[in-house]
C-alpha cells in the first residue's frame, strides 16, 4: 500500500492505539522496563469476519505494515518488537464491543532486561505516536462525534 492507501485503510478500519507500561518482577519488586503500544483495527460488519480467518489475518498484515512505517529508522539502544499474529478478535467497551484485530509493539531496552525506562525508550514511543498521528490513526478510540462531523 502507498501512503494514501494506508491513510484510507486507517480511516476505514478506525485504527487507533493504546499505550501501556511494560512491567517485570525483579528483586521482589515490580519495575517498568518499557512500553507496550497496541495497534487496533476494527472489523467492518461482515459474515466472513471470523476470529483467525483470512480477513483477520489481512488486518494483522496491514497493522504490521503500518507499524513498520512508523518505527524509528535509526539504530537505538531501544528494541521494538512486533507481536505475532493473534487469531482472537479483541473486544473493548470503548468501541461498543466491535471486533478488532490487534498488534502490539514491545518497546524495551536492547541490552538490559531489567533496566528502568529511559529517555531513549520515551523518545521512541513519541516518534511512533507522532508517525501514527500523521497517518491518521487515533490514540485510544475513534470518537463517534468526530466520525459524524467528518462524514465518516
Amino acid at each position: 500500500m502507498d501512503f494514501d492507501e494506508v491513510r484510507s485503510w486507517i480511516r476505514e478500519h478506525r485504527v487507533c492505539w493504546e499505550l501501556a507500561p511494560r512491567c517485570e518482577l525483579h528483586d521482589h519488586g515490580r519495575i517498568q522496563v518499557g512500553f507496550n503500544l497496541t495497534l487496533l483495527a476494527r472489523h467492518p460488519p461482515s459474515p466472513t469476519a471470523e476470529p483467525g480467518g483470512e480477513e483477520c489475518y489481512r488486518h494483522y498484515q496491514a497493522l504490521r505494515q503500518i507499524a513498520r512505517l512508523v518505527l524509528p529508522k535509526e539504530i537505538h539502544p531501544t528494541r521494538c518488537e512486533l507481536s505475532p499474529f493473534d487469531a482472537s478478535h479483541h473486544l473493548r467497551p470503548e468501541t461498543r464491543w466491535t471486533p478488532e484485530t490487534e498488534l502490539t509493539v514491545e518497546i524495551t531496552h536492547r541490552d538490559a532486561t531489567f533496566g528502568d525506562v529511559d529517555g531513549d525508550e520515551r523518545g521512541c514511543v513519541a516518534e511512533i505516536q507522532e508517525g501514527l498521528r500523521q497517518l491518521g490513526a487515533r490514540p485510544g478510540v475513534w470518537s463517534t462525534a468526530e466520525s459524524f462531523i467528518a462524514g465518516r
